[in-house]
Order: C-alpha cells, then sequence, then structure tokens
C-alpha cells in the first residue's frame, strides 16, 4: 500500500471509527483525549442521516464535457441546452454520478468534471493550516466535515486529508473543554462548529454531565 493509499485509509477508519484522538502537550507530556461520541458510528452513508442527506445536497462546481439538448433549464434558460465547457453548480449527489458515468458504454469520458468548491479553496486549506480553531466551518459548509470526507472519497487529496485530519484533532480540545465546562454554556465559538462538530459537543457535554451524576452517587 502507498504512502497516500496509508494516509486515506487511515483518515477513513479514524473517522468511522466515531473517535477523535487529540493529542496536546501540557508539562512536558503528551496526554491523549479520546472524545467518543454516540451521534453516529459511522461516516459510511446513511439513508436515514440528515447530515448526509444535507451533504448530498450540497451544490458542487461542475463542468459539462458535452453539449446537452434541452437541459437549459438548469442554468435558467428553459427550452435551449447546455453547451460543452458550461459550467453550473449540481447537487453533489448528481454531479458525482454525471462524473463517474461514461457517457457511453465504450467511452471513458464523463458527462462532467467537478470543479473545487469554494469551502475547499486554497485560501480556505491555507487557514485552515495556520490556526483550525479561527475559521468558521459552518460559514464554509453546515456539515463541512461530511462533505470534505465525501470529497476525499472522489479525488484521495493526500494534503487535504492531512489538513482536515489535524483540523478536526485541533478543534475537538476546544471543543472537549467547552464541553467540560460545568454549567453548559454554548459559548461563541459554537456558532463556527459544523454539525459534526455540534454533534460532537452535545455528545461530549451529556457524557461528562451523566459520568459526574454516576460519580456523585458513589
Amino acid at each position: 500500500m502507498s504512502r497516500k493509499e496509508e494516509q486515506l485509509a487511515g483518515l477513513a477508519g479514524w473517522l468511522s471509527a466515531g473517535e477523535v484522538h487529540v493529542r496536546r502537550e501540557r508539562d512536558h507530556h503528551i496526554i491523549t483525549i479520546i472524545v467518543l461520541f454516540t451521534i453516529t458510528s459511522s461516516f459510511m452513508n446513511n439513508y436515514y442521516s440528515l447530515n448526509d442527506i444535507i451533504a448530498d445536497g450540497q451544490k458542487v462546481p461542475c463542468n459539462f464535457e458535452i453539449s446537452v439538448p434541452k437541459l437549459g433549464f438548469l442554468q435558467g434558460d428553459i427550452g435551449g441546452d447546455i453547451t460543452e465547457n458550461s459550467k453550473l453548480e449540481l447537487p453533489l449527489w448528481l454531479a458525482e454520478v454525471l462524473a463517474i458515468s461514461g457517457i457511453t458504454p465504450e467511452s471513458p469520458n464523463a458527462f462532467v468534471s467537478l470543479l473545487e468548491p469554494a469551502c475547499f479553496s486554497q485560501k480556505v486549506i491555507n487557514a485552515l493550516k495556520s490556526d483550525p480553531s479561527s475559521v468558521d466551518l459552518h460559514a464554509q459548509s453546515p456539515v463541512f466535515t461530511r462533505l470534505a470526507e465525501r470529497w476525499l472519497s472522489l479525488f484521495g487529496d493526500t494534503e487535504m486529508a492531512e489538513v482536515i485530519e489535524n483540523t478536526i484533532q485541533q478543534r475537538a480540545v476546544e471543543i472537549f473543554n467547552h464541553a467540560n465546562n460545568r454549567r453548559g454554556d454554548r459559548p461563541e465559538f459554537s456558532f463556527y462548529l459544523d454539525q459534526f462538530e455540534t454533534d460532537l459537543y452535545k455528545s461530549t457535554h451529556d457524557s461528562i454531565k451523566a459520568m459526574r451524576k454516576w460519580q456523585s452517587g458513589i
């Protein structure tokens, strides 16, 4: 298995295991915080998952490789055609099908090629590299983490996989610290969280609260 395949397989397994491993240094010791959450046990497609449904509905930019008659309504031209090299946004579920389906059984060419969404632009990736906690992931996409996992499954971008993995690790530290707040306040940082992180925050807070209740009864 190549280095690239190992990294992608590691990220997929890391996410699907339903746990986040966060390492941080304190008093010259490396401690490991394992945040287990019960919102979902897997990042695999789930027909009944609202997060998956929302992710599938996210629009991504596409470039049509051929002209298609009578589909101009997709770009506001009712009754018109989509011409070759036309660029428009399609829901991910549709764009993915068109991007992997050959025009004919004998043709290796697909109907469309997927273009990089704004939420995965180099500007966003650089910001995540610099300071993951400062980036408003919700503004990029309400289901940023899930969308990133889907995008990586299509393109296998090793650099992006490393950035997303590090982002989840770094932000999980802050999520854990706030979830450990006895008053249960939801600070301003919570508005920067995508749905995956919001679920993680809620599950972590509820688990800590239940543990304290159990400990008080001992």
